[in-house]
């Protein structure tokens, strides 16, 4: 039976078929690997279409990929067999093997597409498949982007520990829950909303400070709390207050207000996340009695 895997479906949302969201770096998930392979071999069959003679096509893609690639005698091996050995590859090979093929693939293949630009003018251009693929590991929540033309880690090992122990609280409703939301946010196919996912960043950081003061409030006034009752530096109190106020003016996310200055990135969804992801952690740390941990 095929199974069925779409972000953010119904059966995501209720954890009946949950897709893990936590960013990869040396590790890729089956998932992610289909992926990509579908990405390249779209892309290739897209290059294949736009050559009118195929015998040419099929050679140079065989030269290409034969000495650059896999070091094998051109005259050994056809297009079949180098296609399927680079879709093995993708399939088994080692993380670095994988990106190593996209950077190559992103500077050899040449795709032309027509459609309208900005001044609603038809034209030619050349698809920039860089940003294509940063697309594709944004999507999967992949670690690394091309800066450049050279693909670059982009999240490391300790970010990526902080996001997985703050999911692992035992407060589902009032923190775990909003943290998936925000990496769900932060990786939906075509669906992407960085502002959400800042929102729910630190909604699930409030949601522990209420637990830990159990009392109403917004996240200011109880980080104000806390810091009174643990003693925390005056700096970081200020740190989380203005976290807060960057959320939740007039001017902040929460409000929507579209004259901030600037597009909110994934850069920036991804900072915040991670942020108050090692808050949480902390927290957690010296309040773990009012928690009862």
């Amino acid at each position: 039976m095929p199974e069925v895997r779409i972000k953010n479906s119904y059966s995501d949302r209720k954890g009946l078929s949950s897709i893990d969201k936590t960013i990869q770096l040396k590790e890729f998930s089956h998932y992610s690997r289909v992926s990509i392979k579908n990405k390249i071999y779209a892309l290739i069959e897209e290059w294949k279409n736009q050559w009118n003679d195929y015998y040419k096509f099929s050679n140079y893609v065989v030269s290409l990929f034969a000495n650059d690639i896999f070091c094998v005698p051109v005259d050994s091996v056809n297009y079949y067999d180098v296609i399927n050995d680079l879709y093995e590859c993708i399939e088994t090979n080692e993380y670095h093997d994988i990106l190593s093929i996209i950077e190559y693939l992103a500077e050899k293949i040449s795709i032309f597409r027509t459609g309208y630009d900005a001044f609603s003018n038809f034209k030619r251009y050349k698809v920039d498949l860089r940003k294509e693929f940063n697309d594709l590991f944004e999507d999967e929540c992949i670690g690394y982007r091309f800066i450049g033309n050279h693909i670059e880690q982009i999240s490391d090992n300790e970010e990526i520990a902080e996001i997985k122990q703050a999911i692992a609280t035992p407060f589902q409703e009032k923190v775990n829950n909003h943290l998936d939301k925000a990496l769900a946010l932060m990786s939906e196919t075509g669906n992407k909303d960085y502002e959400n996912s800042i929102k729910e960043s630190v909604t699930a950081l409030e949601g522990l400070c209420a637990l830990i003061t159990n009392k109403k409030g917004v996240l200011s006034d109880h980080i104000t709390a806390i810091a009174k009752k643990y003693s925390l530096h005056p700096c970081m109190e200020q740190m989380i207050v203005k976290l807060y106020a960057y959320s939740s003016d007039e001017n902040g996310i929460r409000h929507e207000n579209k004259n901030m200055g600037h597009n909110i990135s994934y850069n920036e969804a991804k900072y915040i996340l991670v942020l108050c992801c090692s808050t949480i952690n902390y927290l957690i740390s010296i309040c773990g009695k009012e928690l009862n941990l």
